[in-house]
């Protein structure tokens, strides 16, 4: 036979001559005449296999990253496209024709492969195979010339042991032998012989097999499966039962105890890249496997890092593969598994966003976990937002289809969660969150605390267009008797300031004119003044503050001291916008401007006056505010005049007497300012405000002290040293006097003795 079919002039298949060589070989026919001769043919399990059929799993997926597979490629998956193995051994042929092209090489193609495949599947069901009628383009305008020998038909052995194969198989799994079956499988498989699909799916049906058993049968399922897909053939088994052989493998991956951890998540790669192979063919087995998969993934934490399991939800979400009808219990299961750890990791929010759309409604305390782990919310902000809206709706809803509990508080969300939300809202500036919260407070049936209050006027005052809501949520603050803090109104003031006076003109007008739900009250016009002081308006801070006897409201601490804050700032203003003087002016100029200067600043030490006296006419006490001598210790410190400095030291050391707080900062401008004046002993006595029960004066105040004093000092040195050196010049200039005095003297007596003489001669 061997020699019959060497000896034909035509083409041969590699598949049907190597299972002929095999055959002679082990047959008492063997034309070979001693075992020597016979020829070594190597298994046919050394065969390549295309791409899909691969046993690697490294190139479905990337190992470092998993995300970086983008879903509009996910149809690599299903190419037909192969991988070359270069360990695995040739093939050793047979001398072909020079005219047989296909076997001029010893490289194994994958189309090599399905023709050998063909060639074996026609021959075990007696046909013929497909290159015999088969003509040359120089053969088909002629017959042969001779007669040409037919070859005798033979079923390879192949074939013949594969049924052996077969009905072993099937034999051991009538009598549920399951570690016979797996024997003759992997036995079968090593061999490479085709194994009947539905006995392989008995197998996995029908015996209690470990998964790594299961998942090795099938992948030779899968294997002829889509080989027949790509031949354009029916497939081996039904949808049906391919849906329930993968589901059936998918929900065993995470019952496995026998395989370590590594090893795990490539079967689970490839089990990804074996499901989404049936993209377009059968979405129902991706529909169903993948959740399972990552159910299995999620609850054995083989994807710390969430990689492939955020890869399948996204995948069959862009898809809108996520079937809730059959799978909704599942789902749920997926959420349980959602931690504070965890929840960065997979996108546990989008899963219950998704259940929630599609008119589902999962277990309260599912929703109560999933929202607890998305804290602090910055990330996921809108999901939540969504989320909430639903918890919203099924609350207010007594009777829906699907709740489980006819207690109606069943959703209620705890009021820290809505805090903490509000809180993130604000920062965000999303007024649609706060509404939302607000919401959920009325269904929920809570009442807003301070802490929310000031959330949403943040939220408000920060977004544009939204001030008429900002003073209406502080109105009702007020309403609720909650006193808005000194901080809160700074927010408010430093928003509808903003980079021009129109938006506090705008805020001014919303108030007086009684926009609807606004009210005037000591906080809103308190907003209004902060913001004058903030930018040194003071007239406008006059006219704010009139309103106050004028609606017959009561102002209080705070807005003494933004009043005194705008004279802060308008007199440090206007100093820094006086003029330059040239160089080389002279000092009529300088004095001039000094003078000026004098006088801007005795302006508004009157007004800063003024201010007190207000307070104490309307019974508040000046020195209960640390802001009121803060700024006025600043309007204070500018000044020449040290009878001014006298005031701030006075009113601050009133202040210390009666127990109330001290800024540091304003003891730290009195003491530079003493100390740059020369009066470092005052200094000290200021310092010494800032001691604590033992004494102890910050260190910062005293080294400023020394350093002033040091400085003074070295200033001082040259002026002495001049001082000392005239007064010697001086003495030396008396000495020098009274020596020539005492020259003169003896000359004066000799003319007299002279003169003397003269006399009495004549």
């Amino acid at each position: 036979m061997f020699r019959q079919l060497v000896g034909q002039p035509r083409r041969v298949s590699r598949q049907r001559l190597l299972s002929t060589l095999r055959l002679a070989a082990t047959s008492h026919h063997s034309p070979c005449v001693t075992s020597a001769e016979r020829p070594v043919i190597p298994p046919l399990h050394h065969l390549e296999r295309p791409r899909w059929l691969s046993t690697d799993p490294i190139h479905l997926f990337d190992q470092e990253s998993i995300q970086g597979i983008a879903l509009d490629d996910i149809a690599s998956f299903q190419d037909g496209s192969t991988t070359d193995s270069p360990s695995d051994p040739p093939i050793p042929t047979a001398p072909q024709s020079s005219t047989d092209k296909s076997l001029e090489s010893d490289e194994i193609t994958p189309d090599t492969i399905f023709s050998m495949q063909d060639t074996d599947l026609k021959n075990a069901e007696g046909g013929k195979p497909d290159n015999v009628d088969a003509k040359t383009p120089q053969q088909q305008g002629a017959e042969p010339e001779g007669p040409v020998d037919t070859p005798v038909s033979t079923i390879p052995l192949v074939s013949v042991q594969s049924k052996v194969y077969n009905g072993r198989l099937q034999r051991a799994i009538e009598l549920k032998k399951m570690s016979t079956a797996m024997e003759i499988f992997y036995e079968a498989d090593k061999l490479g012989h085709k194994m009947s699909p539905e006995n392989l799916s008995s197998l996995i049906i029908m015996m209690p097999l470990q998964f790594h058993h299961m998942y090795s049968v099938l992948k030779n399922i899968h294997d002829q499966v889509k080989y027949a897909e790509h031949h354009g053939n029916e497939p081996p088994l039904s949808k049906t039962l391919q849906l329930s052989l993968y589901r059936r493998v998918c929900v065993q991956f995470r019952q496995d105890e026998t395989m370590t951890n590594n090893r795990l998540k490539l079967i689970a790669q490839d089990l990804t890249g074996m499901v989404l192979s049936f993209r377009n063919t059968n979405d129902e087995i991706i529909e169903t496997c993948l959740p399972r998969l990552m159910y299995s993934l999620l609850k054995r934490s083989l994807d710390k890092e969430g990689k492939l399991t955020s890869f399948l939800w996204y995948y069959l979400f862009k898809y809108n593969l996520v079937n809730m009808k059959d799978d909704f219990v599942l789902y749920e299961e997926i959420l349980s598994r959602s931690s504070y750890q965890t929840n960065s990791s997979f996108p546990y929010s989008k899963v219950l966003l998704e259940l929630c759309r599609q008119g589902y409604q999962p277990k309260a305390f599912i929703c109560h976990q999933v929202l607890g782990n998305m804290f602090p919310f910055t990330n996921n902000i809108d999901t939540a937002k969504d989320v909430i809206t639903f918890l919203i709706e099924w609350e207010k809803n007594e009777n829906p289809p699907t709740k489980r509990k006819t207690n109606t508080n069943d959703y209620r969300l705890d009021l820290g969660t809505l805090e903490e939300l509000a809180s993130t809202a604000a920062r965000m500036r999303r007024t649609d969150v706060i509404l939302v919260v607000w919401d959920a407070l009325d269904a929920f049936g809570y009442r807003p605390n301070e802490g929310m209050y000031e959330s949403a006027i943040q939220a408000f005052a920060s977004s544009n267009y939204q001030d008429q809501n900002a003073f209406a949520v502080l109105a009702e603050m007020e309403t609720e008797g909650y006193v808005p803090s000194r901080v809160l109104i700074r927010t408010v003031s430093h928003f509808i300031r903003g980079w021009s006076v129109g938006r506090l003109d705008n805020a001014y007008y919303i108030l007086v004119n009684g926009t609807e739900g606004t009210r005037i009250t000591t906080a809103s016009l308190n907003c209004i003044m902060s913001a004058c002081a903030e930018g040194g308006l003071v007239d406008r801070t006059f006219a704010t503050f009139d309103d106050f006897a004028e609606y017959r409201l009561e102002p209080d601490l705070d807005t003494f001291s933004f009043f005194m804050e705008s004279l802060s700032v308008d007199i440090a203003s206007t100093l820094s916008r006086l003029p330059a003087l040239p160089k080389n002016s002279s000092e009529e100029l300088e004095a001039k401007k000094e003078q000026q200067r004098q006088h801007k600043i005795a302006v508004q030490v009157e007004a800063a006056d003024f201010v007190l006296d207000m307070m104490k006419e309307t019974g508040l006490s000046p020195t209960v505010s640390q802001y009121v001598l803060k700024y006025y210790t600043q309007i204070m410190c500018l000044s020449a005049d040290v009878e001014h400095l006298k005031k701030a030291h006075i009113f601050m050391q009133e202040a210390r007497d009666a127990k109330h707080r001290v800024s540091m900062d304003s003891i730290n401008d009195l003491v530079r300012r003493y100390t740059n004046l020369g009066q470092c002993d005052t200094a000290r006595e200021v310092a010494s405000l800032a001691g604590n029960k033992n004494g102890d004066i910050p260190s910062f105040l005293l080294n400023n002290i020394a350093t002033m004093e040091n400085k003074q000092a070295a200033e001082k040195e040259p002026n002495e040293i001049m001082e000392n050196k005239q007064a010697t010049e001086i003495e030396q200039n008396e000495i020098m006097e009274n020596k020539q005095a005492t020259e003169i003297e003896p000359n004066e007596i000799m003319e007299n003795m002279q003169a003397t003489e003269k006399e009495q001669n004549e």
